[in-house]
């Protein structure tokens, strides 16, 4: 869904695409990897906000996009060495509630050994667990 540009000040978010288009333009993305539009996984969408990750054959990216920002960036980026080995999903993963008395529509997600955890919106993993879609993820992409 697009908002229009006049009721926030900003911009309209980015669709998958525009979101992997975002990635490539990136300084850290390198010749060598590839990125298909399809290598995303939406985890945090407010009016305002979204939070994507996605995978190229390289690296694993988190990428916020806010619409009082002038386009969409990558927030941190984990090797494909700290995702996989022996051909296995190895990163840890934790999904958790927020502390008592934040927004029961968020929860909290962690990845690897980064200090900071991310929002995710609980409606959109009412079909399947966001761990197991992360875990998918990464296995799509850096071992098949």
């Amino acid at each position: 869904m697009k908002f229009s540009k006049l009721l926030f000040g900003g911009r309209e978010l980015y669709d998958g695409p525009g979101i992997a288009d975002s990635v490539r333009q990136n300084a850290i993305f390198e010749q060598a990897e590839s990125l298909s539009s399809n290598d995303r996984l939406l985890i945090f969408d407010t009016r305002l906000q979204r939070t994507w990750l996605l995978a190229s054959n390289r690296r694993l990216y988190c990428v916020l996009d806010d619409v009082r920002k002038e386009k969409p960036g990558v927030q941190w980026t984990m090797l494909r060495e700290e995702l996989v080995s022996e051909n296995e999903v190895s990163v840890y993963l934790q999904v958790r509630e927020q502390k008592k008395g934040k927004s029961e529509k968020t929860g909290v997600l962690a990845i690897g050994s980064r200090p900071r955890s991310w929002l995710y919106s609980k409606w959109l993993f009412q079909k399947g667990s966001l761990e197991q879609q992360v875990r998918e993820l990464i296995k799509r992409r850096m071992l098949e």
